[in-house]
């Protein structure tokens, strides 16, 4: 798969195409543009011609930590699932602007016995479009938004066994701050000022004593003050890589209309395996009649054969009993083999289209039990009342409403 990762800061796009095949990176373009004023214009044109010389099929795109809002969350539930349906509600307190007109993702910092201490990153909907109609009018696919601070923390996670210490991301025009308890996040601010970023870094120097990291300081001034242990990386590498590998914080700020939805398989294996065990309970009952059947007739032509071969008659009689008896026996368990068979053909054919059976069972005495799944339970008892084939008929428990369709449990008796 073929993917250019796209780190955009102020008025400059730094590119890294690559092509991952059988589990092997290969690096096929890095390349600077310069966005100026028609910056829309300007990627269109590029994403067009990345993807008719290097036959890209998507994006990876990564925004400076400016574009982005982030707040520390604390819930009262722990997991994922839980957390992403109470964010949009929460997040209400802490942005200017309504939820809907955001995309959130959230990384858990801390779990105790009472919730989660979450890091919510918040970018506005309106700051992606111009990217959104470029992808979209190239025909490419928008595999991911990640913050490239984050990225470069992550980067450094991965890289660097470092415990307590403070890793610092600046950019030309904000600072990325970040505190790492036992190479675990525990602290992030972003600041504007250099002098801001100094007070900062020392007053949280304390707690984070294990030393200071540093992604290319470009400040002069802070470079000598901090005296920091300097890090390179490059930043569109990161991105067109983070979907390729898991990463400590996977934050993605993908749009809605380029998520793929997701499949619930799971009514798709119910429905095929009621059906493996409908084939399996026909094909154990038409496999016991014709066993049964065959026997029948290894029985009869016994008795054709003793007939014409005894020559004592009481011997004969003695014989022809005995074997009277057996056929009888297997005669009353043939019919008895064939009550279930009739059973489930009646109720093929007179239950309406829309009912489904989970459960079926009938004893040797006729009784029968059926339990499924119909749009309306009360449909289900007029066409069994009707047919020849059932008598006293009655539910056996109360009808219950799942996902819309109601249970039934129902019993009766099969006429002799």
């Amino acid at each position: 798969m073929k993917v250019a990762g796209l780190n955009i800061e102020d008025s400059y796009i730094k590119a890294a195409i690559l092509n991952k095949r059988f589990g092997a990176i290969q690096w096929l373009r890095t390349e600077e543009i310069k966005l100026g004023d028609e910056k829309t214009k300007v990627l269109k044109e590029a994403l067009f011609r990345w993807k008719n010389e290097t036959g890209i099929e998507g994006i990876v795109v990564g925004l400076d930590s400016k574009n982005f809002s982030h707040t520390s969350v604390k819930l009262p539930l722990k997991t994922r699932e839980d957390i992403s349906r109470a964010l949009p509600f929460e997040m209400e307190k802490h942005l200017p602007l309504s939820p809907d007109e955001y995309l959130h993702d959230f990384f858990t910092v801390e779990t105790t016995n009472t919730g989660t201490k979450n890091l919510v990153l918040s970018i506005k909907k309106e700051k992606l479009q111009w990217i959104t109609e470029c992808v979209k009018d190239a025909g490419l696919k928008l595999l991911g938004v990640r913050c490239s601070g984050i990225e470069a923390l992550n980067e450094f996670l991965l890289s660097e066994k470092a415990q307590n210490v403070i890793f610092l991301y600046p950019r030309q025009h904000a600072y990325c701050i970040f505190g790492l308890k036992d190479s675990v996040l525990s602290y992030f601010r972003v600041l504007c000022d250099v002098d801001e970023v100094l007070i900062e870094i020392e007053r949280i120097s304390e707690t984070y004593n294990g030393g200071i990291y540093a992604e290319g300081i470009k400040n002069r001034t802070l470079a000598e003050k901090l005296n920091a242990k300097s890090l390179s990386y490059s930043m569109p590498n990161l991105i067109a890589l983070s979907i390729f590998r898991k990463r400590p914080i996977d934050l993605n700020f993908i749009p809605e209309e380029f998520v793929a939805p997701k499949i619930d398989y799971y009514p798709y294996a119910i429905v095929t395996m009621s059906i493996l065990s409908i084939l399996i309970f026909f094909s154990t009952s038409i496999f016991s009649y014709y066993k049964d059947y065959a026997a029948l007739k290894k029985v009869d032509a016994r008795i054709n054969e003793i007939k014409t071969t005894a020559h004592e008659l009481v011997e004969t009689k003695k014989e022809l009993e005995a074997i009277e008896e057996k056929r009888k026996f297997l005669l009353e368990f043939q019919s008895k083999r064939n009550i279930n068979i009739n059973v489930l053909r009646q109720l093929s054919l007179i239950l309406p289209e829309e009912a489904w059976l989970t459960s079926f069972s009938a004893d040797e005495k006729g009784k029968v039990e059926i339990v499924g799944f119909a749009d309306r339970a009360a449909n289900i008892i007029e066409p069994l009342e009707k047919s020849p084939l059932f008598k006293n008929v009655e539910f056996s428990s109360p009808v219950t409403v799942k996902d819309g369709m109601e249970r039934f449990s129902l019993k009766m008796e099969v006429e002799r």
